[in-house]
């Protein structure tokens, strides 16, 4: 394992979670029918569970280099000194897996004809380019027990998820994820997961102003 030395993660605020601003709209009648209102929900749930992981990790890291005892249930002290090299590992794990489902149900949100707006293609574009990276990491995180069945994994590499020295890439075999690129899709995903949550809430015209969804005109 790699010293941690310094932390270059980005850091993304929670301002406010999705999901939150989802039940609101739906207390107050917001419901785009099915099967969008079932995506509209998962999605939302995912992309803020990702967030809360990241920061998670992000947080461990700091509480590593600062050699601070968060009073985690996982943390490990060898010689005193707090070891949360296991706990950042277990919330990047999540947070990757969260990522990948969300980017899988906003690849069928675009693809599914029933939804009743159109995704921004920029926005689409912007954090899909990252899609395998992602799916890469998560299948090899998934599947650890038949990567090391199989060999795939050598003597010497990270076989549990391995934070380098400045915190920027995470790695387990021979793939690697960029936490910079990912902060940015993250923080994408939960820009856009706030507007869909207000969709179609009464009244939400007056002070929503949509960047990510364009509506479908009416037949």
């Amino acid at each position: 394992m790699p010293t941690l030395k310094e932390c270059k993660m980005p850091k993304i605020d929670l301002d406010y979670k999705a999901v939150s601003r989802y039940w609101g709209a739906r207390i107050i009648g917001a419901d785009i029918g099915y099967p969008s209102e079932m995506y509209r929900a998962v999605f939302i749930r995912l992309v803020d569970k990702a967030l809360y992981e990241y920061i998670m990790a992000r947080n461990a890291v700091l509480a590593q280099i600062e050699r601070k005892d968060i009073s985690h249930p996982l943390t490990t002290f060898i010689g005193g000194t707090p070891f949360y090299h296991v706990v950042i590992g277990n919330h990047l794990e999540t947070c990757i897996n969260a990522t990948k489902r969300a980017l899988d149900i906003l690849h069928r949100m675009k693809r599914d004809r029933r939804i009743p707006f159109f995704i921004d293609r920029t926005f689409r574009k912007e954090v899909e380019r990252f899609f395998e990276e992602v799916k890469e990491m998560r299948n090899i995180l998934e599947h650890i027990d038949e990567e090391i069945s199989k060999g795939t994994i050598k003597k010497g590499q990270a076989y549990l998820p391995a934070i380098n020295e400045d915190a920027t890439e995470v790695e387990i075999g021979d793939q690697k994820l960029d936490l910079i690129s990912l902060a940015k899709v993250i923080s994408k995903l939960h820009e856009f997961a706030l507007e869909l949550a207000s969709y179609e809430a009464p009244g939400a015209e007056k002070w929503l102003f949509p960047k990510f969804i364009h509506p479908k005109e009416k037949k």
